[in-house]
């Protein structure tokens, strides 16, 4: 059938004829656009496996994520405040004395007069001889060898305070009388050997005592080479 319009005749498509325009023009749209509808289909595909594959907190199971594996910012939060400092621990056992240095020597003789001159120690170049004498002076000590010696003395007795020297560097020659007590005294001091280049300290204390009509001598110290 025909009908008329106003701007002339017309004929109504059947319905054949829209389904086959709807087809080709669906083609056409699926062949111009196939790229850009394929990058939508992965995008979307993408999205919906990484939504798929993610892990909550609750799934994660305790002492399971290695430290190498958390961010920065995370591994400072596992760390708390400083706390405050404890009380001090009780003082510990006095220790062992320790091996004596190298080069170091110890001076430590008692003897009953009458006794020496006789050696007490080495000290490189350098000899210390303990005299023990039943008359003044009671305990004499000696050193032999080069250079020159000095320092400062401290001379006590009776019970009273003791007495301080300072001696500059002398020459030792044939020997050096370095400290000389009597029975009731004692005698500490601090000396520089020098010959050279090679420099001793030595420290020492003597005393002198006597028992029942015996004289007795004492003399302990250390000495250490200083260069």
């Amino acid at each position: 059938m025909r009908r008329l319009s106003g701007r002339g005749l017309s004929a109504t498509p059947s319905p054949e004829t829209k389904k086959s325009h709807l087809t080709r023009g669906l083609g056409r749209f699926m062949c111009q656009n196939t790229i850009a509808l394929f990058t939508l289909f992965l995008a979307a595909g993408g999205t919906s496996f990484a939504a798929a594959s993610y892990i909550n907190g609750k799934q994660i199971k305790p002492h399971t994520i290695a430290k190498n594996r958390l961010t920065s910012k995370a591994l400072k939060q596992l760390k708390g405040n400083r706390g405050q400092q404890g009380q001090r621990g009780p003082t510990g056992a006095q220790g062992t004395q320790g091996p004596t240095g190298p080069g170091a020597s110890h001076l430590n003789a008692s003897v009953a007069a009458p006794f020496g001159p006789r050696t007490v120690a080495t000290l490189g170049p350098w000899g210390v001889f303990l005299t023990c004498n039943p008359g003044s002076p009671n305990a004499l000590l000696t050193v032999h060898g080069p250079g020159s010696i000095g320092g400062t003395t401290s001379l006590a007795s009776g019970g009273n305070p003791a007495n301080t020297y300072i001696g500059s560097l002398g020459p030792i020659g044939a020997g050096a009388d370095v400290a000389a007590v009597d029975a009731g005294a004692q005698m500490s001091q601090t000396l520089y050997l020098q010959t050279g280049s090679t420099l001793y300290e030595l420290k020492h204390l003597l005393t002198a005592t006597n028992v029942a009509g015996t004289v007795h001598c004492t003399v302990v110290g250390d000495a250490i080479p200083v260069s």
